[in-house]
């Protein structure tokens, strides 16, 4: 696991300091740190503990908003070489995922958005009611159809975030954890530091990635 930082108000000098150390400042703590940059995040409880590890852990396009569908294909083509970056499993496989239709109305639906889908390159498959109880057995024979994306899938979320946390701090960051961030300093109107009670991170540029405003004080 990720080593952890103690001391009475250690000084640390970073180019970034992350708060949260969830799959966001995970993953953003390992790509700066392949490019150089000096890194540190403050996690207040244990890395991943929290919404990042604690979810279903689905990795999806479909069903999304026009703008997140060129991201959510570009973290696509990322997990599936995911594993073999970090050198370590993150537990992801594309299972495929199904939006399903209970009635004509809801099916007709499906189909706009699958033409909405199709524009921005992403291929997703309406299927019928004979398909969808192929592709999962245990499906309610009430259901009409449905729209299926064979390159959805999901991972472990505490297994992928703990990976890539691990990696991160291989490539050089510092992941310190049970530090709650008390207090942002500034001057001339530009961050210049992070503190917890046992930290202070001297840093140009600070990323609130955590998932709850309480992790902030």
């Amino acid at each position: 696991a990720p080593k952890r930082v103690r001391g009475l108000r250690r000084t640390i000098a970073a180019d970034v300091a992350i708060i949260g150390g969830g799959i966001a400042g995970a993953s953003t703590a390992l790509a700066l740190a392949e490019r150089g940059r000096r890194v540190v995040v403050l996690e207040r409880w244990l890395i991943g503990a929290e919404a990042s590890g604690r979810n279903g852990g689905g990795v999806r396009q479909q069903g999304r908003l026009a703008p997140e569908i060129p991201l959510a294909r570009r973290a696509v083509s990322i997990w599936t070489q995911l594993d073999k970056r970090l050198r370590r499993a993150t537990g992801y496989r594309q299972t495929g995922h199904v939006y399903v239709a209970e009635s004509p109305g809801e099916m007709d639906a499906l189909a706009e958005q699958r033409a909405r889908e199709r524009q921005l390159g992403l291929v997703t498959e309406l299927i019928n009611a004979e398909e969808l109880r192929r592709l999962a057995p245990g499906i309610s024979h009430d259901l009409f159809g449905g729209k299926f994306c064979p390159t959805d899938g999901m991972a472990d979320p505490a297994q992928a975030t703990l990976a890539i946390a691990e990696a991160a701090e291989e490539a050089g960051a510092i992941l310190c954890c049970h530090q709650a961030v008390t207090r942002i300093g500034q001057s001339n109107g530009r961050v210049t530091y992070v503190e917890t009670n046992d930290l202070r991170v001297e840093a140009p540029v600070v990323l609130n990635a955590a998932g709850d405003r309480k992790s902030v004080v």
